[in-house]
């Protein structure tokens, strides 16, 4: 959907936001209710918009989901209330819920809430200790869009055209993230880069800038880049951190991780390839398969 559709239907951000307080408000009004009594957040109020209201704002969902997955930014809640439903936020549920079903029915894909994002103070820490798999559960009000066509169906129909060679980076560094017990220095990373022939003082040929890239991997929330203190690091010196962000979490989930790292080892088979694999989950702070 386009910005210049703000204004169609009426109603400016005041209004939304009152419309999206008063369905907050009622959704937990109705925690009071009996379960036989209970009702699908925003049923009642859909009830009173006829078919042809419904169906433009089903269709205004999916254009938005589609608009902000081009730009590779999350589609949040709110945007979806004030851009969108307008004076008709309480209906956010089960117009949601049918946007859902026209993505999944036409464009074979679905939009999955990204995880809370953990603060950056104590990322290095919730890492380590495994608090972030704690928090699995915990997620935001911000979606993304993931294709839910099964892999081996994908071949010649997913492509990443002019974006190949940035989202290989990507996948390398998320890679090395992932090695590292899930969090890598900026040291470190370098490091690793400049054996690849990428180096941050030397635009490669086919990637371009690696700072440049790193960056812009930290705003589209693939990457979360934080300082760290802490002594293993030399007592209160401080360097800078990398781990997987919430976008990654969502595109890009251990199992992708590691079978991509399988793909550079296309030699390796038989029980090498399980002790290969099992060494590769190890390093990311995951028990390995059983080689049984």
């Amino acid at each position: 959907m386009h910005e210049e559709d703000k204004g169609r239907d009426g109603g400016g951000p005041s209004q939304a936001a009152a419309s999206q307080q008063q369905q907050d408000e009622e959704d937990s009004s109705s925690d009071d209710e009996a379960p036989s009594q209970r009702k699908a957040p925003g049923e009642n109020y859909i009830q009173k918009m006829n078919a042809e209201e419904i169906e433009r704002k089903v269709k205004d969902i999916v254009r938005l989901a589609l608009a902000m997955e081009h730009r590779r930014q999350p589609l949040k809640r709110e945007d979806v209330v004030k851009k969108v439903l307008k004076e008709h936020g309480r209906a956010f549920e089960p117009l949601f819920k049918m946007a859902q079903e026209r993505l999944r029915d036409i464009f074979g894909m679905e939009l999955v809430k990204l995880p809370v994002r953990e603060r950056k103070v104590t990322m290095s820490q919730a890492v380590r200790r495994g608090a972030n798999k704690d928090k699995a559960a915990s997620s935001s009000k911000s979606y993304v869009l993931r294709t839910i066509v099964p892999g081996e169906e994908r071949e010649g129909m997913t492509k990443w055209g002019d974006e190949s060679p940035y989202m290989v980076l990507l996948c390398i560094v998320l890679s090395l993230i992932y090695v590292h017990d899930r969090v890598i220095t900026d040291t470190a990373l370098n490091m690793h880069l400049r054996r690849l022939h990428l180096r941050k003082d030397h635009p490669h040929p086919v990637f371009g800038s690696v700072d440049q890239a790193l960056a812009l991997f930290c705003k589209q929330g693939y990457l979360i880049k934080s300082k760290s203190t802490e002594g293993e690091h030399g007592g209160d010196r401080e360097v800078w951190e990398y781990v997987a962000g919430p976008r990654a979490k969502v595109e890009f989930p251990d199992e992708n991780v590691v079978g991509f790292i399988m793909e550079m080892y296309p030699d390796v088979e038989g029980g090498a390839r399980l002790r290969l694999e099992k060494d590769i989950i190890r390093a990311g702070g995951v028990a390995g398969p059983s080689e049984g």
